[in-house]
């Protein structure tokens, strides 16, 4: 069923980049409004569902699941999910290895066919399991699950759920240890080529770490903070340019580190980093705003209200005030920790395709998900309009080739769907990138002149036998 919901149509003026002039953002734009949000799990996720390049919405709405498609000019088209009733949205992976987002909900995912159609896939993994986030784990292409067996008792257990690439899951043990999980990621924290899982506990404040080494076994490390450690986010990333995955995370109200790094030197965590004081986070998301190649920070808190804003990195131990782009009397009840919720109420994504990471929020207060445009200036650099095309062939394979790149030599950053850099190298005419350990999926990338003068945005579509 199909209802024509015209939300907005808003155009921007194109603004020339311009480097190390701060980041701005425009006002909220607000999506979609007039829905049934209740409770904390009523929110929402993006992702390009339909592969079409634009970039759709998916959330409850009055207990039903809805897709909103995005028709190209911020108006959608509202399609009410097959046989979802109550089903909690969870994330957005790549589930098929068709290189199109599907969409996970805490009993199933839901993909895109060649009939335009959306396929419901149920997810039977067993009583008390409550789906965390769905991730390439052993990078096969097919993303995986993670969930928590949780009946209550005091006495959790952690699952990977292995894709088998048939609709069907092969069931691995992560952890029965501890007496919580919190918030649970993936990342290559040891930057060995293969992505491990990292979990919070912060009732004993610390973080778990479960290596994958081959074969897919998996090794608990124990990382303990001699402070508080969020319960509801964890960033991964190199935040100070060493090479090396830091983690962020903060303790609540603290004068001086409610937000912090704690630093990665040769997988010793030791030493930690204060980014911020008095704060109380609830959700956090990291990525480049400005385009000068560090992590910046994107937030929600509930100091004063609910705050929506963000940190800019400036260099090593030097970060912005954090800048507020909104208020907000509530964001909801947030009954339910321990679940990864607060995934998704906050995102970082390139909405109008300008190779430019936009904020994303959906938020009870007024029944809204809304937008804040990233119009941030990198200096110095002209946006050149009409981009030609620069790779061939497309969709690619295992290669392609540069071509018609306007100046001698360029750097080349491409970012998957998540806004994760993916690639960073120098490219001229004639170059062929070798795209083997990429997976299939729509690309984003930004190529500029090495002088900095020029500046070239677009996609890439990569499609593997």
């Amino acid at each position: 069923m199909r209802i024509s919901l015209l939300i907005a149509a808003i155009f921007f003026q194109c603004f020339p980049f311009v480097w190390g002039q701060g980041v701005e953002f425009g006002p909220k734009t607000i999506l979609l409004s007039g829905l049934d949000l209740e409770y904390a799990d009523d929110s929402y996720v993006v992702g390009d569902f339909d592969g079409d390049g634009d970039i759709d919405l998916a959330g409850l709405h009055a207990g039903a699941l809805l897709m909103f498609q995005n028709k190209g000019d911020f108006s959608f088209d509202t399609i009410h999910m097959p046989d979802a009733i109550f089903e909690v949205v969870r994330d957005v992976a790549d589930m098929n290895a068709d290189g199109i987002d599907d969409l996970i909900t805490s009993e199933a995912y839901y993909t895109y066919d060649t009939a335009q159609t959306f396929i419901r896939h149920a997810l039977d993994l067993g009583d008390f399991r409550l789906v965390r986030m769905a991730r390439d784990i052993n990078l096969d292409g097919y993303a995986d699950i993670i969930a928590e067996f949780d009946d209550y008792t005091g006495e959790p257990v952690m699952y990977w759920y292995r894709n088998n690439a048939d609709t069907s899951f092969t069931e691995r043990l992560i952890d029965s240890q501890e007496s919580e999980y919190d918030y649970t990621t993936v990342a290559d924290y040891n930057l060995d080529g293969k992505m491990d899982i990292i979990v919070v506990n912060a009732d004993n404040n610390r973080f778990l770490v479960f290596r994958q080494g081959a074969g897919g076994s998996l090794t608990r490390v124990v990382i303990p903070v001699s402070t508080e450690v969020l319960d509801s986010a964890l960033g991964v990333v190199d935040i100070d340019g060493d090479g090396d995955m830091d983690f962020i995370s903060g303790a609540t109200l603290d004068f001086d580190q409610s937000l912090y790094y704690l630093e990665n030197k040769s997988l010793s965590f030791t030493t930690r980093h204060p980014i911020a004081g008095l704060m109380d986070v609830y959700s956090l998301e990291t990525g480049d705003l400005d385009g000068d190649g560090d992590e910046d920070l994107v937030f929600i808190d509930r100091l004063s209200g609910y705050r929506v804003g963000y940190f800019v990195n400036q260099g090593l131990d030097n970060w912005s005030d954090p800048v507020i782009l909104g208020y907000y009397s509530s964001f909801g009840a947030f009954a339910y920790q321990n679940l990864n919720l607060f995934d998704t109420w906050l995102h970082l994504k390139d909405m109008d395709s300008d190779g430019k990471k936009d904020i994303v929020v959906s938020a009870i207060p007024n029944d809204q998900v809304f937008w804040f445009k990233n119009q941030s200036l990198f200096t110095g650099t002209e946006q050149l309009t009409n981009s030609p095309t620069l790779f061939y062939p497309q969709p690619a394979a295992d290669f392609v080739s540069v071509e018609n790149l306007p100046f001698e030599n360029g750097v080349l950053t491409m970012f998957d769907s998540y806004g994760r850099q993916v690639m960073n190298r120098i490219i001229q005419n004639d170059d062929v990138i070798d795209l083997v350990n990429m997976s299939s999926g729509l690309f984003y990338y930004l190529v500029s002149s090495q002088d900095g003068h020029q500046l070239l945005s677009g996609k890439l579509m990569t499609m593997k036998p």
